[in-house]
């Protein structure tokens, strides 16, 4: 069957049904009712309206029969099952670009409601259809909350600032809704950021998870730090919630990575008051006997990272017989105490941990001399003397080009 030539008004429905059925012909069918439409469209006799000027009243009732079997398509897309969703969406994607009207936006919704994160196509980038994505996520969230929330936190083409996804962003945060939610809703937040155009909106609600248990706001917190910066808020408690949120839990969580990154970049600014620096020290070097080695090693970063920037904390490397520091109080009630922790894991079984333990407060080499050997450069380096030797002139005959 073909929709080329004389006999295509003929086909049409045969194609057609060929073409939403899942038996072998299907894609083939399915890829010639597609370059049908995608010509009528191109040519702007589709989608048909009733201002639209025909050359004939016969031709207008012909285009008005074939958008009847345009809209039948996408109602089939919208209302079944897909044997092959990518290659559909893909399908419609081109239909909705040539379309003038977008006629297929509700099955291309359709579509991403059903199979959500699994399709891809540059057309996600298109705002109005953002948007009415957006939409079915906030109608759906008594119904399907997993979906909303799956909005939310998964990539939609180039993220564009929208009052909608601010609307759905209010809505799902506003649902009474676990712990694991929660979490995954933070560990995805990146995907928030860009998309909700009021950054203060944000702000509040990473606020709130800050001061919640050490988990949630060890994934808040990141976050919080970018925002406020973007949108110049100060927040006088920083610091005092960051150190409530180092636990042996909130740091071995999967995605740890983010804070911890966060953690080096603010507890090394060379502004924070001496207190700060050791008690971010202390409580860090105490979680270290109680996570697992490469939770460790990102530990020990981050205090090579803090000794680096503040001599206060590199004393505390020089053991001394000093009360055990509180580090379940307040930052200002832990008192400096030697990082016991540190100096035992200069002996752990694990290399790589018993390696970032000895170099703590050790100067970082420039690259060119990471493997610099003196051994080598000393024998390397044996004094020529110019003229004969002599126990009274060795010293003043060297060669002093050797040495510079």
């Amino acid at each position: 069957m073909s929709l080329k030539g004389e006999l295509w008004a003929k086909n049409l429905d045969k194609v057609l049904e060929a073409a939403t059925s899942n038996d072998k012909n299907s894609e083939s069918s399915l890829n010639e009712l597609k370059d049908f439409f995608l010509a009528k469209l191109k040519e702007g006799f589709l989608p048909f309206t009733e201002t639209k000027k025909y050359e004939t009243v016969t031709a207008s009732q012909i285009y008005q029969w074939i958008h009847f079997r345009y809209a039948k398509f996408l109602d089939f897309v919208k209302t079944n099952e897909i044997e092959q969703p990518q290659k559909m969406f893909d399908v419609i994607a081109e239909l909705y670009i040539a379309d003038e009207l977008k006629t297929p936006k509700d099955a291309l919704v359709a579509l991403y409601y059903k199979y959500g994160p699994n399709l891809e196509n540059e057309v996600l980038g298109e705002i109005e259809l953002q948007n009415a994505i957006y939409q079915l996520a906030i109608e759906k969230i008594e119904d399907n909350l997993d979906f909303s929330i799956g909005i939310l936190t998964t990539p939609l083409g180039t993220p564009n600032p929208s009052h909608i996804f601010t609307e759905l962003f209010f809505a799902v945060i506003g649902k009474s809704i676990t712990t694991e939610q929660t979490h995954n809703i933070l560990r995805h937040f990146s995907n928030i950021t860009n998309r909700v155009d009021e950054k203060l909106i944000l702000y509040d609600y990473l606020e709130k998870k800050m001061k919640s248990d050490p988990i949630t706001a060890s994934l808040a917190i990141p976050y919080i730090v970018d925002v406020a910066v973007n949108r110049s808020v100060d927040y006088s408690e920083f610091y005092d919630v960051v150190f409530h949120a180092i636990s042996p839990e909130s740091l071995s969580i999967p995605g740890r990575a983010t804070f911890f990154n966060t953690l080096g970049r603010t507890v090394t600014s060379h502004s924070i008051p001496a207190q700060t620096q050791i008690a971010f020290a202390v409580k860090l070097s105490r979680m270290l006997l109680h996570v697992a080695p490469d939770v460790q090693l990102d530990i020990l970063s981050v205090i090579q990272s803090l000794a680096r920037a503040h001599e206060n904390v590199m004393s505390l490397m020089t053991p001394k017989d000093t009360q055990i520091a509180n580090v379940d109080s307040e930052i200002s009630d832990v008192t400096p105490q030697t990082l016991w922790e540190v100096i035992a894991l200069k002996h752990s079984s694990v290399s790589s941990v018993a390696e970032a333990a000895r170099t703590i407060g050790q100067a970082v080499l420039p690259p060119e001399y990471e493997s610099f050997n003196l051994e080598t450069a000393l024998k390397a380096s044996k004094a020529k003397p110019t003229a004969q030797q002599t126990s009274s002139n060795w010293l003043g005959n060297l060669d002093k080009s050797v040495w510079i």
